[in-house]
């Protein structure tokens, strides 16, 4: 049975309760400054806390019937009234991981769920996550084929800003027991193809077929994987590693090399790029930093020939951990954009001083405003104006909109007349170009 429990002080709480032999998922939810989380494991605990986005994941199987006890604690110990967390224990189905991550707009997989209590689940091939063994399931998730839903990231709940370029949808699992957390299938936009091991090595570098969008996963431990494929003189190829953008703390790296033969037939390997962050990276430090630590590439082919990819985790020596995803995208350009809003509030000279967070919920008051910042992301060397407006506004609150020329960002102001009515509910973004 869900329970939930809220802290205000303590600096560590214990939870006692009575469960039969089940596999129960602790979930824990903590504010913006703590990340609570289980003891490790000892002598007299059965099981530990798997970190997930900072709030713990714990896998318990009972031995037997009788009463357990659970403690919480910060993990550096603070406390306080701003400290509350959210206790979740039950035994609905944990979605750890979806493979591929991404499939094309308008089909529906099939896809590959892995997690724990999967309702008709199978053992996931021997694939462990600190300890806990792995399920397998196989789902349809229909993608979405039409235009508007084919340029939203339709994600429900917290999620990373690293994530807010993407286009995606929710997947949840249902089971006997109630419905799994949301877990995120990403839109492709060219087909989609699965690693294949082994391809730890160039010689056995798994060959594709561009444009592709390769699923893999930097596991086990220390994995580097390659791949292989042929382009043609004057094709120009963009090509991305998605893996820190899918909510990992990964910190993928790319490296391209062109394959040749000598006259010996003897093969001869030049180094192409070698990249570990976007070319164009910004937007580090921002309120709203939507930066990532994905490479990517542009790569113009002067001759016929044959290049090979090499796609690691620089952190990968650490750690072993199957949910490590990743997309490598190797398409032509397309030209494109994507926008973004999220409201702010204005700052004094004297609150910019201080530490505050400058993102808040949207809401404007009568005979207000709101001020919703906007975000242009340049696609593939899209130079176009773009428009954004607002539309299912209520009566009594208008917005002008707005139009992005040469820069890739401005603002949006909600206005509501003193007499507006009070209402609360979604409004529609409509950016177009021009």
């Amino acid at each position: 049975m869900p329970t939930r429990s809220t802290t205000t002080s303590s600096r560590s709480k214990r939870a006692n309760g009575c469960c039969s032999i089940a596999r129960l998922v602790v979930s824990i939810r903590g504010s913006t400054r703590s990340s609570p989380c289980s003891l490790p494991p000892a002598k007299n605990w059965p099981a530990c806390g798997i970190p997930r986005e900072k709030n713990p994941v714990l896998d318990f199987t009972a031995p037997a019937e009788g009463a357990y006890i659970l403690k919480l604690v910060d993990t550096v110990y603070a406390g306080g009234p701003d400290h509350g967390y959210r206790l979740g224990v039950n035994v609905a189905p944990q979605v750890d991981f979806v493979m591929p991550p991404a499939g094309l707009p308008g089909t529906s997989g099939p896809f590959t769920v892995y997690g724990r209590n999967l309702p008709g689940g199978q053992p996931a091939d021997g694939l462990m996550l600190y300890g806990a063994p792995l399920q397998k399931l196989a789902v349809n998730a229909p993608l979405p084929g039409d235009e508007a839903g084919k340029q939203q990231l339709a994600l429900a709940g917290r999620t990373t800003l690293a994530r807010a370029w993407l286009d995606g949808i929710d997947y949840r699992v249902a089971g006997p027991n109630g419905m799994s957390a949301s877990a995120p299938i990403y839109l492709a936009k060219a087909p989609v193809v699965l690693e294949q091991e082994p391809n730890n090595t160039p010689a056995q570098a798994t060959k594709i077929n561009i444009p592709a969008d390769v699923a893999g996963q930097f596991y086990p431990q220390a994995d580097a994987d390659w791949y292989q494929f042929d382009a043609k003189k004057g094709e120009v190829w963009q090509i991305e590693v998605i893996s820190h953008q899918l909510g990992q703390e990964s910190d993928p790296a790319l490296a391209i090399f062109r394959v040749t033969k000598n006259d010996k037939g003897e093969e001869q390997v030049a180094d192409v790029a070698q990249m570990d962050d976007p070319a164009d990276r910004q937007k580090i430090g921002n309120d709203y930093d939507t930066s990532t630590d994905d490479p990517s590439y542009r790569l113009t082919v002067n001759d016929d020939g044959t290049y090979r990819v090499l796609v690691r985790d620089q952190f990968g020596e650490a750690r072993k951990d199957p949910r490590f995803v990743y997309r490598l995208v190797i398409r032509k350009e397309e030209p494109d954009f994507r926008v973004i809003a999220y409201p702010v509030e204005p700052k004094t000279q004297q609150q910019q001083q201080q530490p505050q967070a400058g993102i808040i919920s949207p809401f404007v008051r009568k005979g207000g405003s709101l001020l919703l910042n906007v975000e242009l992301d340049r696609r593939d060397g899209f130079t176009g104006e773009v428009a954004v407006s607002l539309e299912g506004l209520p009566a009594g609150v208008t917005c002008s909109g707005a139009v992005l020329g040469g820069v890739n960002g401005g603002a949006l102001v909600v206005m509501a007349d003193e007499n507006a009515a009070a209402w609360s509910g979604p409004v529609a973004w409509s950016p177009r170009r021009m």
